[in-house]
């Protein structure tokens, strides 16, 4: 720290901090550990505030318009005022991974789902999605999960998915040969593999739920599908006190995905299977938006670059910002 003028903390409060510093998140919640029945506790509540008052902590750094508005939610109106001009939301950025994006394979439509937690994340619905999609195209699904041994014995003989178990996958050689990502997550509140599709050039379909409606432009860089069961509501605020691990109904509802939900994802793979146009356009738009668009590092280093000097309160600090993000 020898020289620095400026703190960039992620996701930590420092409430004893040496210097100024700035804070980026990713929803509010993270503040009590996910869990929203903390908030019903006085002292958590004076604690926040003071935290978030502290005037060493200079500018708050939401990761989306989502993550800005769970702050605001969370803390009511009457502390809007104060609280809205120390935000700006600046969203994270990740580099291309790959030098061009992804030309459509010439054999079968080759989907990925990749997400720890097998039911929150979705795999029920992809899974059943892609058989429907194969009884008129040829699909086949790479899932990178967790599953449970009831569905990890049926995995074994399904021949439209191939399951690799998390922390054994070769995630980069995965990426590199998908089509295209499908991340039907229930309780993301951003989702670092959305990015890591766009970086390999591929598009992505998703619910059409915050914050990844935020994320994914629809006909742009990839196709959103109507979203069931999600774990946060629209206003940012969780369903249930305990959010993690949420409640076994909820587990139990995600088990069983409608028709209709599976239906919307199964159209949205269809859609990118048989129309090329509409594919490239997708896989193009998708790897622009890491390239120079809203998730490249460049954006956020020029972003991060008024941050720091507002925090600082000084005309030119051009000198002391390190412009070789990681």
């Amino acid at each position: 720290m020898r020289g620095a003028t400026l703190i960039h903390s992620c996701e930590r409060l420092l409430l004893k901090s040496p210097l100024p510093y700035v804070l980026d998140f990713e929803h509010a919640l993270l503040f009590v550990l996910y869990q929203r029945l903390a908030l019903d506790r006085p002292w958590a509540r004076t604690w926040l505030m003071r935290a978030l008052k502290d005037e060493r902590l200079r500018v708050l750094l939401p990761w989306t318009n989502f993550a800005q508005q769970s702050l605001l939610t969370i803390l009511g109106q009457s502390n809007i005022e104060w609280l809205r001009p120390k935000i700006e939301v600046v969203y994270p950025a990740i580099r291309p991974a790959v030098a061009h994006a992804r030309k459509r394979s010439q054999g079968p439509f080759r989907c990925l789902f990749v997400g720890t937690a097998f039911y929150e994340k979705g795999a029920v619905e992809t899974i059943r999605a892609i058989h429907r999609v194969a009884a008129a195209h040829a699909v086949r699904l790479d899932l990178v999960s967790y599953a449970p041994p009831r569905w990890a014995t049926r995995l074994a003989d399904d021949k439209l998915v191939t399951y690799h178990k998390s922390g054994e996958a070769d995630i980069r050689a995965l990426y590199n040969q998908a089509d295209a990502l499908v991340f039907p997550s229930h309780m993301d509140t951003f989702g670092f593999v959305i990015l890591e599709a766009m970086a390999h050039g591929i598009p992505v379909i998703a619910p059409a739920h915050p914050p990844f409606d935020e994320i994914v432009a629809d006909g742009a860089s990839g196709l959103l599908f109507a979203a069931e069961n999600q774990l946060f509501d629209k206003d940012t605020t969780c369903r249930f006190a305990k959010t993690l691990p949420p409640p076994r109904r909820f587990q139990r509802e995600l088990s069983a995905p409608s028709d209709h939900y599976v239906d919307g994802i199964a159209t949205a793979i269809a859609r990118l299977a048989e129309d090329q146009d509409l594919y490239r356009h997708l896989a193009e738009g998708a790897y622009q938006s890491v390239c120079n668009g809203t998730f490249s590092i460049d954006a956020r280093r020029r972003a991060l670059a008024d941050v720091y000097a507002a925090a600082l309160n000084e005309a030119d600090t051009t000198p002391h910002i390190d412009r070789t993000l990681a």
